[in-house]
C-alpha cells in the first residue's frame, strides 16, 4: 500500500515533502506579518497619544519580548520580499547557445536598462508604498516590479511573454495606484513608479 501524502492522516504513514515544510512556513510568516501590523498600529497610536502611553509602548517593545516580536516580524517581512524577488526569476533567459564572451546589445538597448539596474533592493520604495502595506502578501510591490521591467525591458531576454503572465493578477501589478512615495523614497533617486506604469502599457499593448 502506497503511503498517502494527506498531513492530516495518521503521523506513521505521513510521508515529509520540503514543499510541505515550505508551505507551512509560508503561512507562518504570514501570521507574523498580522501580529507585527497589530504592533506597528499600537505604535502609531502611542505616537499620536504621546506620554504615558507612547513611553510604555516603548518599554514594551525594547524588552526582550517585544524585541524577539520585531525580530520575527522582520524575519516573516523579509521572507515575504525575496520570495516575491524569486517569483519574477530575476536573471536572463534566452534560448540562444551561450557566447564565448558577453551577449551584445546596441547602445540605445543598453541605455533603456539606466534607471534599474542601479536599484540595490534596499525595499525603502516598498516599505514606503501604501499599497504595500495593505497587500504584502499579494502585492509586489514597486522594489520587485521595478526589478521585473529591468528584464522586461532588456533586448536579449525572450522570455517576455512568460514574464507578463506572472504578473497578470489583479493584485501583483494593479494595486499600484501611482501615489509616487516610492520614488520619492528611493535613495538612488530612481522611478519605480515608471516602471511600473510601462509594465501596465506592455500589458496593455499585447492584448
Amino acid at each position: 500500500m502506497e503511503r498517502p501524502l494527506s498531513p492530516f492522516m495518521f503521523p506513521v504513514w505521513y510521508r515529509f515533502q520540503i514543499t510541505s515544510a515550505l508551505s507551512i512556513l509560508h503561512r507562518l510568516t504570514g501570521i507574523a506579518l498580522f501580529v507585527g501590523s497589530i504592533l506597528l498600529a499600537w505604535w502609531l497610536i502611542a505616537v499620536a497619544a504621546g506620554g504615558e502611553v507612547f513611553a510604555a509602548t516603548h518599554a514594551f517593545l525594547a524588552s526582550p519580548i517585544g524585541m524577539v516580536l520585531l525580530f520575527l516580524w522582520s524575519a516573516a517581512f523579509f521572507y515575504h520580499l525575496y520570495a516575491q524577488y524569486a517569483l519574477i526569476e530575476p536573471w536572463l533567459q534566452t534560448d540562444q547557445p551561450t557566447p564565448d564572451r558577453e551577449r551584445r546589445q546596441s547602445t540605445d538597448d543598453r541605455a533603456k536598462l539606466d534607471g534599474m539596474w542601479e536599484c540595490i533592493l534596499c525595499f525603502c520604495c516598498s516599505t514606503s508604498c501604501p499599497s504595500y502595506w495593505w497587500n504584502p502578501d499579494r502585492y509586489l510591490g514597486p522594489s520587485i516590479l521595478l526589478q521585473s521591467y529591468r528584464w522586461l525591458a532588456d533586448s536579449r531576454d525572450q522570455r517576455t511573454g512568460e514574464r507578463l503572465d506572472r504578473l497578470e493578477d489583479p493584485f501583483r501589478l494593479y494595486r499600484c495606484h501611482t501615489i509616487m512615495n516610492c520614488t520619492n523614497a528611493c535613495p538612488k533617486g530612481l522611478n519605480p513608479a515608471r516602471a511600473i506604469a510601462n509594465t501596465k502599457r506592455m500589458m496593455t499593448e499585447r492584448g
